[in-house]
């Protein structure tokens, strides 16, 4: 079994599956706990939009756990910080890089 964690608005809902179960049909099992129009969201993993034809392990790998961002579709992807990726920490409510330091 594999854990997918939904992430829209805040709220989290883990929804369990297998492995060789097709993306779509994942996302409509979500689509419905939630209530919410299929075509108002995007789903993204690892930066990247979700071609919900595909398989999950095709997309995930050997991973057990994963995190899909769900984003409305009114908001401009290209414009969307959230989605690049970085190799600083990112502060989200300023966008900014963190500072910090490590001491013993």
């Amino acid at each position: 079994m594999t854990s997918i964690e939904f992430c829209y608005n805040g709220n989290n809902i883990i929804i369990q599956c297998n492995k060789n179960d097709k993306i779509k049909d994942i996302i409509n099992k979500y689509i419905l706990n939630l209530s919410i129009d299929k075509n108002s969201v995007n789903f993204f993993y690892s930066g990247n939009k979700i071609n919900e034809e595909l398989e999950l392990q095709e997309i995930i790998g050997n991973e057990e756990k994963i995190k899909i961002l769900v984003l409305d579709s009114k908001e401009d992807i290209n414009n969307n910080k959230s989605l690049i990726k970085s190799k600083y920490i990112i502060c989200p409510k300023c966008g900014e890089n963190i500072k910090y330091k490590f001491s013993n």
